[in-house]
């Protein structure tokens, strides 16, 4: 117990220093270390701002760039916290070349960046325009036998889109989905969309869906009635008309014109404006009675008419 007690006491300086080396040793060897520094590549994600608003982007934008950094120790930082943004206020229509620089990229402090890959992109630009186009249906199929498929109404018929000016100076019309058809034999509506060409969009919010109204009706059909009599109308005179009967060709409505009958045609001359004298009158003139989904395709032949001087009422 006394040899260490001795040992304590003598020479106390020397021993106090040898011992506050030894502490200050102790605390500063891990910074005496040797540093291991070593190159890693990232994959960082490109954002673009600032893109002036009659401009668009033609060329694919790249999305990533690889990005190499320096680290010490493998102390690998987190990826998610890199990003790189390219500001494109100075675009002009056509092709221009953008540099990314170090200072161009968002990162956690004490990292370096050694390299950056590619640091320069060329992106083609182009002028916007706004277009008014007409929305065009697509059909598919056939009626039903004896119908026909008169009109298509769409709902709305246009939309105003804007896009690049190349594009859009070629197009007129935008087209729908297809719309089957088959089979149908009365008025329908059918709600169906529109497939925007790349890089068109509706100015404002797209419609959730177009209507298409169609108008469905009965084919065609032609009948020929033959010997009509001709009734006259304000006759004022005696009046003698040749041939007392016409001919006429209709075409309307196969639901309506399978039922039709000779006797479902009326025809008239009104003598009003008729004085005394002799005509001769197209059978066109003739006032025809009939449903005004029927047409006259030819009637016939003409009119002789002799109105005398005498009055009916001597």
């Amino acid at each position: 117990m006394n040899k260490i007690k001795l040992f304590f006491l003598r020479n106390p300086l020397q021993k106090i220093l040898a011992f506050s080396f030894a502490v200050i040793i102790w605390a500063f060897a891990p910074s005496l270390e040797k540093k291991e520094i070593t190159e890693m590549q990232i994959f960082v994600p490109l954002t673009y701002t600032n893109i002036p608003q009659d401009l668009m982007m033609i060329t694919n934008p790249t999305q990533t760039i690889g990005v190499t950094l320096k680290i010490e120790n493998n102390k690998i930082p987190n990826p998610s916290l890199f990003q790189a943004v390219v500001d494109l206020k100075d675009a002009v229509p056509g092709e221009k070349e953008f540099i990314i620089k170090p200072v161009d990229l968002k990162h956690p402090d004490k990292v370096q960046i050694q390299k950056i890959s590619p640091d320069r992109l060329i992106i083609e630009f182009e002028k916007v325009v706004e277009k008014l186009l007409t929305i065009k249906p697509v059909i598919t199929g056939e009626a039903a036998k004896g119908y026909v498929l008169k009109r298509i109404e769409m709902i709305p018929d246009s939309v105003l889109v804007r896009g690049p000016v190349s594009v859009l100076e070629k197009m007129q019309q935008l087209e729908t989905k297809s719309i089957n058809v088959d089979n149908i034999f009365h008025d329908m509506e059918f709600a169906t969309s529109v497939t925007y060409p790349k890089r068109i969009n509706t100015v404002e919010a797209k419609p959730e869906y177009y209507t298409a109204r169609l108008k469905v009706s009965s084919e065609p059909m032609n009948l020929r009635f033959l010997n009509i009599p001709i009734g006259i109308v304000n006759q004022e005179y005696v009046t003698r008309i040749n041939p007392k009967v016409f001919n006429v060709l209709l075409r309307g409505p196969r639901s309506i014109m399978q039922y039709f009958t000779k006797s479902d045609v009326q025809a008239f001359i009104d003598l009003e404006n008729y004085k005394p004298g002799e005509y001769k009158i197209d059978a066109s003139k003739l006032i025809l009675r009939l449903r005004p989904e029927i047409q006259v395709e030819k009637i016939w032949p003409p009119i002789h008419i002799w109105v005398k001087k005498q009055k009916i009422e001597e």
